[in-house]
Order: structure tokens, then C-alpha cells, then sequence
């Protein structure tokens, strides 16, 4: 091996055991015992009493919602929904919010509305993939009783779909017989 190559691996093997003895050292403080830990469960699901976490998951080789409540964790399939169709997605909506945002600046106006039609594509996916089938698992497919207040819940998404509008999420202008809109169902929230 070439000596500047080994030196180099002698560096990097001593600043990796530079970091794991800077964690352990940190971990040894008083609160700090998880530190760069995941979050047990028991810290996260007295989390949500005031309403259901879901984490959905995009991966390439499964996507789901796990979703979080006082009680436990539950997986929720999402079948129809792949991390190449999240990015594709994403990539759409992002390239629809530039186009508007780059005429804009352009001509030094206020900022077009973004494609209507790709909007209102990725809105309906949103929900047909996603919101829908994670709020009906959740049995808050009707609205509350007059007096009752809203439920709530909270939406944790990972990987390209974070960058998309998911409490957005719905058909707009097409009559169906459920509620049209996540937001029309409980009121959600971001984590």
C-alpha cells in the first residue's frame, strides 16, 4: 500500500475513534444517554396523545405509514405508492413552483400561480396513495359530530415526499362521495 494512502486510512481510523469516544463521553452526561440514539418507543408514544402520528415511509423497496398512537405502532401498506413515482412527483411539482417563481423574477411581478393542472395531479395522487388510505386506517374517514372539536393528527413524511403538499392533499372539482380533502377530515399537522 502507498504510504500517503496508509496514512490517510491511519487518520480516518483515528478520527473515527476520536468521534465514537466524543459520543460515549457525551452519553455518560445526565439526559444525554440517547444521544444520536433513535427515540425508544416509549419516549415517542405518550408523544401522541393529543393525536396519531403517521410516518410514511419511501423506500425502493416498500413504502408504508407507521403509524404512531398512545397505544403502539401499526403498519399501514401503501401499495400503490413507489419512491420513482415520489420523486417523479416531487420533481413535477418543484419544476411547476420554478417556472412560476423564475417568471416572476423575470419580470419583476408577483408570482404566477404555479401549472394548475400538474398542481391538481399531484394533489390528487397525494391522496389516493397517501392521504386517503392513512386517514381511512385511522377511521377519520367522516366528519365529527356538531360540537365535537376536529381530530387531529400529525404527518411525518420521509424522503422526496417531504417536499411535496401533503396536508394539501385531494381531488378538487370532481364530485365524490367521500370528503373531497384531507383537510376537510381531521386537522393535520407537520413533525
Amino acid at each position: 500500500m502507498d504510504l500517503a494512502v496508509s496514512r490517510d486510512v491511519d487518520r480516518r481510523m483515528a478520527a473515527a475513534r476520536e468521534w465514537d469516544d466524543t459520543v460515549a463521553q457525551v452519553r455518560r452526561l445526565p439526559g444525554f444517554e440517547d444521544f444520536l440514539l433513535p427515540p425508544r418507543l416509549s419516549t415517542l408514544l405518550p408523544a401522541t396523545g393529543s393525536g396519531p402520528v403517521a410516518v410514511i415511509n419511501v423506500s425502493r423497496w416498500r413504502c408504508d405509514a407507521l403509524i404512531v398512537e398512545p397505544t403502539g405502532v401499526r403498519v399501514v401498506e401503501l401499495p400503490r405508492l413507489t419512491a420513482q413515482t415520489v420523486a417523479e412527483r416531487a420533481d413535477a411539482y418543484l419544476t411547476s413552483l420554478g417556472v412560476a417563481e423564475r417568471a416572476a423574477r423575470e419580470f419583476d411581478t408577483v408570482p404566477a400561480p404555479a401549472d394548475d393542472d400538474t398542481l391538481a395531479d399531484v394533489l390528487g395522487w397525494l391522496w389516493d396513495d397517501v392521504a386517503g388510505p392513512v386517514l381511512d386506517a385511522l377511521g377519520l374517514a367522516d366528519t365529527p359530530p356538531a360540537g365535537t372539536p376536529w381530530p387531529r393528527m400529525w404527518w411525518c413524511p420521509t424522503g422526496p415526499l417531504a417536499l411535496l403538499p401533503l396536508r394539501a392533499a385531494g381531488r378538487c372539482g370532481r364530485p365524490i362521495r367521500r370528503w373531497p380533502t384531507g383537510w376537510r377530515r381531521p386537522a393535520p399537522a407537520w413533525t
